[in-house]
């Protein structure tokens, strides 16, 4: 008899591990699907930076920072504040912004104007030899780099 207890032993002991790991898994899945039911709502107001509704434009860089265009110009958001880019150089209301697959970024303004960010602020986007259109509906890089805009 003593021989039948040793050899159930083991047995046993496997059986207690396989129903904790399946416990200990159950309530982790469970864990997670409860966490991902709750909903993150913030609000911006100028106490974090930006002081100009409303948004026109929303575009994501590739290292996450946010670009936002909005009536009081073009504002970067790096999860903590915002920071109006370039006040100087842009003036106008920011309406399109676009993020290249190389990670440029464009703003169109208001006024027509399209810029460049850069390291240092903004540069102003060359002019296309037969010039802009006048009314631009969509600003867009294409997988080569190349800055598109749709006109109408």
């Amino acid at each position: 008899m003593a021989i039948t207890e040793r050899a159930a032993s083991p047995a046993r002991s496997r059986l207690r591990v396989t129903l904790a790991l399946c416990a200990a898994t159950l309530a982790c899945v469970c864990a997670r699907d409860a966490a991902a039911q709750e909903r993150l709502v913030r609000r911006f107001t100028a106490d974090q930076g930006l002081e100009v509704p409303p948004v026109h434009a929303l575009a994501q860089d590739h290292v996450g920072a946010l670009w936002i265009g909005s009536q009081g110009g073009l504002y970067r958001f790096d999860g903590v504040e915002f920071r109006r880019w370039t006040p100087d150089t842009i003036v106008h209301p920011v309406l399109r912004l676009a993020v290249g697959p190389d990670g440029r970024i464009a703003a169109q303004a208001e006024n027509g104007n399209v810029f460049e960010v850069t390291a240092a602020g903004v540069a102003a986007y060359p002019t296309p030899a037969q010039g802009w259109p006048e009314i631009r509906r969509s600003l867009a890089y294409d997988r080569d780099g190349r800055l598109w805009t749709v006109a109408g």
